[in-house]
């Protein structure tokens, strides 16, 4: 044997370069991508929980105001009758004479 490989065996190993060097080419070229395809996947979990806390926030603020409502409408309450309280022991002060119906 002179040393040298026949020239299939070089044909072969030629073309196995070729494939191992446009693999890496490809490879090389296409890792942006699957960089940028992973961050837009991460951005759009992140929309997500975003979106999902953002409606959260606005059923929280929805059920604040129901209590707010019912919040002022008590206070209203408890104001006319403190006003009425204070009419009757005005009176009493006075010395006016209530009716049954009046205290």
């Amino acid at each position: 044997m002179s040393g040298r490989l026949p020239e299939a065996e070089v044909t072969i190993m030629m073309n196995n370069l070729h494939i191992r060097v446009a693999l890496a080419a490809a490879d090389t070229l296409t890792q942006p991508l699957r960089r940028a395809r992973e961050t837009v996947g991460a951005l759009s979990d992140s929309l997500r929980e975003t979106q999902d806390s953002i409606r959260s926030l606005e059923r929280q603020s929805e059920a604040f105001a129901a209590a707010q409502t019912k919040f002022d409408e008590a206070t209203r309450k408890i104001a006319a009758v403190q006003q009425q309280l204070n009419r009757l022991q005005q009176a009493e002060r006075e010395g006016t004479v209530l009716s049954e119906r009046q205290a």
